[in-house]
């Protein structure tokens, strides 16, 4: 299923890019990073996350999700660094601690 939303949202950022829709586009391609990091194309997903943050380095979603994505590719260190550049950024966000805090425990951290 992740498979077929991927083609349909490259399809979309493909149309947007067309109509000069760039704010669209930027955001169908986060959901094109999440499919690509959901079908375990783990290298597609971070050059994805990390083009977005080249575009808008306050982009939450793209820190949290490229903090996903070097997690699954056990890189936790990288992970918990990305994690805390998000609050940073929203320190308010009780999902980016959580997800920070299971990072910390998976890695025996404080």
């Amino acid at each position: 299923e992740y498979d077929k939303a991927l083609v349909g949202f490259e399809e979309l950022r493909d149309r947007f890019d067309r109509e000069g829709i760039p704010d669209l586009a930027f955001r169908v391609r986060n959901n094109i990073g999440l499919c690509l990091y959901k079908t375990g194309r783990l290298e597609e997903a971070e050059r994805e996350f990390r083009a977005l943050l080249e575009e808008d380095p306050a982009y939450v979603k793209g820190w949290t999700n490229l903090a996903k994505v070097n997690a699954a590719m056990g890189r936790t260190g990288e992970a918990e660094r990305m994690y805390l550049r998000a609050l940073e950024i929203d320190p308010n966000n009780p999902r980016i601690r959580e997800d920070l805090e299971r990072i910390r425990r998976g890695r025996g951290g404080p």
